[in-house]
Formats: C-alpha cells, structure tokens, sequence
C-alpha cells in the first residue's frame, strides 16, 4: 500500500470525523465510504460509520458496520463497546451486556464500560450488581475527568434510592456535589433525598444555595414551599409558593399547593380560590376537588363539599381524600350511615391508619351504635396507644352503654395522655355523679370550665353534683348557666 494512498485514506477519515463533530453525520458517512474505497480494509471507518449511524438512530443498521469492523480488526474493542450501545438503545441488555464483557477482557480500566453495565442492570431492576459494576467503575480509572466522576456517584445514589437505602444515596450524592458544586441536577436530588430522610433543614440549606444561581426557578420555590410547610413554617410556605405563581403563573400546581397551605392556616376562603385556579388549568386534578372540598366543609358548606368530593371520586376512585373529606361533611350533616360507608372505603384503601377507625368510631358513637364505636376506638387505641382522644371517647360510650367502671378507667387514661382536655375532665365527673362520688365530680368540672369556659355542659354536670350533696341554690344556678350557654 503506497503512501498516497494511506495519505488519501487518512484525509477522508479526518473529513469524516470533522462532520461528525459538527453534528452532520450524514456527511460524514460519505466521508468514511470514500475512506474504505480507498483503503478497502479500514476497520476504524466501518467503527466510525457505526458511530455516526447510532447517533442518527439506526442502530440496527450501525450493529453492521461494528460486525465488519471487528471481522477486520478482532481486537478493535471499542466497536464491542459501540456495538453494545447500540444494543442498549434498542433494549437488548443481554447482548450489550455480552459485548460489554467482550470489550473489558482487554480494557479493564475502562470506567465507562462498567458504568454502562451498572444502567443495563439498573434498568433489569438487579440493583447489588448495578450497585458493584458503578463502584468498579469509580475504582477503575483514576483519570476520569470531574464530571464523569460525580455522574457515576449520582447513578449510584439512585441505585441505592431505588434500594431503599437512603442515607447511602445522600453520601454518594454528598460526594458528587463536592466533585460538582454547582450542578444543578446533582444538588436538586441530594435536597430531595433529605426531604425523603426528613432532614428538612438541611434541604432548605440546599435550596437557598440553588436559589442563589437560579432566582427565578418556580420549582426551587415550591419545593422549598413543601419543606417549610413540613417544619411548621406555614406563612412561610405560603409566600414560596405565591412567588412560584409569581414566576409560573400558569402553573395549576402551584395554586393547588398554596391552597392546601391556606387550608392549614384556616384561610378557606383563599384557598377555595386558589383551588378554582388549580381545577381551571386541570379539570381533572381530582386532588384539587377534594382539597377544595375540605375548605368547604370547614366553612360549613357541606352539601358543595359533597359535590367537589364526588367530582373527585368520579375522576379517581381511589381518591383516599375524596372519601374521608366527604364522610366529615357528612357527619356535619348528621348523616352518618353515609359517613360511615365512605369511611369503610377509607379504611380498605388505608387499613393502617388509625385515625380512620377513630373517625369512623366517631360517626358509631354519634349515632349511638356504642358497641361499634368501642369497637373501632379499640383498634385505633392498639395502633396507637398513646391517643388521648380514643380513651376520651371509648370511655363516654362505656359509660353511656352501662360499663361506668370501665369508663372511667378510659377517661383516667386519656388525662393522663392529655391534661389539657376539657371535654375528658367533664366526662369523668358525669361518670363520677354516676358513682355518687359527687364532690371529686366538682373538681374535675371545675378544671374543665377552666379549660372551656363557654360549654354547656360542664354547668349541667356540676348541677347535677350540687344536687347530690343537697346544695340545691348552687344546682338551680348552675343549671341556669348551663341552659344559656347551649
């Protein structure tokens, strides 16, 4: 072979490469051709066609050149390496994955090619060999430029998110946010792996860095929105998520976010509008119905808040809030078989929940089915022993099913949780006058008024214990209070 023809051969190829580069593959496949007709044994033009192909696409087209290529060179083993992308973006993992092993028998530093085995085996969901091909990849080549580096780290935090594992995900991501300071993708995910550990400080540490580089990032704010919210830092959420709106203001799910904001503040009325917005940009945003509903149902619109839980209900039927929002009104509107048919539905899609069997308690006992009642407080006090209001309520049904004993050891057990509730205080003193032990029943009335001084029936109680012990003016002048406060 003569000099002027390798010289001829070497321009094309350098032709070739240089329209590659600029994006103009086509181009370059000419180029790469004209090099072969030259030089018909030129494995790295047929490698480079295959390239160009697989970057247009046709990747079944490019698998050929790779063929020809490795038929001419063996030992050309970055056309295995080529051949297995190409396989890769056809979805064929067990053939990447077998020119993968092919190209690492002579290229064992090759970090890229382990990385590319740890996403085929991410991508098979066999997530400890992902996890064993990503670490030999960062032990393999300790040239690997910065960024390679930390791209590495970040695939292997989701790997082990993927796992479950956490904390091992957040120091991966750790490590790749010193490599890259400034990556956004990199630093967006470390903040969410700290709000998924509920290291909500931390996140918005990290938020307020990003925000520094990127001002008018809606998302940034409404993330930081969410944490906030979670800290108890409400107000503060509220102002985040208007300045989203402010940057976005086409964005229904920022509205949707700020209204549930407001309903914990109790500004309903702010939020029913902010749902309005929500449910104009997505009419099937059946969160933003049932959201909407809820604020309807504090302001004492029942029969529009069963309207917004069913339009909720009718686009997700496994709306869980659909149903719980709906069973409150409800229950406001005394119809409580309803309740308690939509708080069965509740309990079957959240059977681990113990406020659900404590509302649904609620709506037995107010309609003075007690035995069921019992019942359901039960099993919410064994879910959660330490609920106060359970005992509180378990106990007024024994007492008013005729288990007073009983009753009273439940009211003794939920002030000990709670010393604070009125409500418990009074019980136990009616239960007490039930047990002639009528000037204990005085104390405990007394440190309820105290607690809630505008409830009637704190007044009825300690008339009813005045009369046992035969202070009849005191009973007849409470009884008095009692009726002008119902």
């Amino acid at each position: 072979m003569t000099d002027e023809v390798k010289d001829k051969n070497q321009e094309y190829y350098e032709l070739g490469y240089k329209a590659s580069e600029e994006g103009n593959y086509e181009l370059a496949i000419e180029y790469y051709k004209k090099a072969i007709e030259v030089m018909p044994n030129d494995a790295d033009s047929y490698n480079s066609i295959g390239l160009a192909l697989s970057r247009m696409g046709q990747y079944e087209e490019s698998i050929k050149y790779f063929d020809k290529c490795i038929e001419l060179f063996p030992k050309h083993y970055k056309a295995y390496k080529n051949k297995a992308m190409s396989y890769m973006d056809m979805g064929l993992n067990q053939l990447a994955t077998h020119e993968l092993e092919k190209y690492l028998k002579s290229n064992k530093n090759d970090s890229n090619a382990y990385t590319l085995l740890g996403i085929i085996e991410f991508e098979e969901e066999n997530y400890n060999k992902a996890i064993k091909y990503y670490t030999k990849a960062i032990k393999a080549d300790e040239d690997l430029s910065d960024f390679e580096l930390a791209k590495i780290y970040e695939l292997r935090s989701n790997t082990y998110e993927y796992k479950g594992e956490l904390e091992k995900a957040e120091k991966d991501l750790e490590q790749a946010l010193k490599i890259l300071p400034d990556d956004y993708n990199i630093a967006c995910q470390y903040m969410n792996i700290k709000i998924d550990l509920g290291k909500y400080e931390g996140a918005i540490n990290i938020l307020d860095k990003i925000l520094i580089n990127n001002p008018n990032d809606a998302y940034l704010y409404n993330r930081r929105a969410f944490v906030k919210n979670k800290i108890g830092k409400v107000s503060d959420a509220v102002s985040d998520c208007t300045k989203a709106i402010e940057l976005e203001p086409d964005n229904g799910h920022y509205y949707e976010m700020r209204g549930l904001y407001l309903n914990d503040l109790d500004r309903y009325e702010e939020a029913i509008s902010d749902f309005d917005k929500a449910i104009m940009y997505d009419s099937k945003n059946s969160g933003a119905y049932s959201s909407r509903g809820y604020a309807k149902c504090c302001l004492r619109r029942c029969r529009e808040a069963i309207l917004d839980c069913n339009s909720a209900i009718n686009l997700n039927p496994q709306d869980y809030y659909g149903y719980i929002y709906r069973s409150f009104a409800e229950t406001d509107l005394g119809e409580y078989d309803k309740a308690i048919e939509d708080m069965n539905k509740v309990i079957e899609l959240a059977p681990n929940d113990f406020k659900n069997y404590f509302f649904r308690a609620d709506n037995y006992r107010l309609k003075e089915d007690f035995d069921k009642a019992i019942e359901d407080y039960t099993t919410a006090i064994k879910m959660n022993p330490k609920d106060g209001l359970a005992y509180n309520y378990r106990g007024i049904c024994k007492v008013y099913s005729g288990r007073i004993r009983e009753g009273l050891w439940d009211l003794n057990k939920s002030l000990s949780l709670d010393s604070f509730n009125p409500e418990a205080y009074c019980y136990r003193g009616y239960t007490k006058n039930l047990l002639f032990m009528n000037k204990k029943a005085l104390s405990d009335v007394a440190k309820s008024i105290r607690l809630e001084p505008n409830a009637a029936m704190p007044y009825f109680v300690k008339a009813v214990a005045h009369y046992h012990l035969g202070e009849y003016d005191e009973a007849e002048e409470n009884l008095i209070k009692s009726q002008e406060l119902e």
